[in-house]
């Protein structure tokens, strides 16, 4: 009983401190920069990967045969 009554102090405290702080808002021409500067970034990173991805797929043949030739007396037989 005494267990469960610590942890819904607890709990309670924690809920309290959360509640208790807050943020500070940036000035809206400030977030809509670093937003801007965000997006350029992950846009230039997604180019470079989708090259990276392109190069890597033109270098490789995309068939590549498991079977082996029958070979034999009569190699066009099959």
């Amino acid at each position: 009983m005494l267990i469960n009554w610590r942890c819904c102090a607890c709990i309670v405290l924690m809920l309290l401190l959360f509640s208790s702080a807050e943020t500070r808002r940036l000035s809206p021409s400030r977030e809509k920069r670093n937003l801007t500067r965000s997006r350029q970034a992950l846009a230039g990173n997604a180019r470079e990967l989708l090259n990276v991805w392109l190069r890597k797929d033109a270098n490789q043949t995309r068939y590549q045969p498991k079977r082996l030739s029958p070979g034999g007396p009569d190699p066009r037989h099959h």
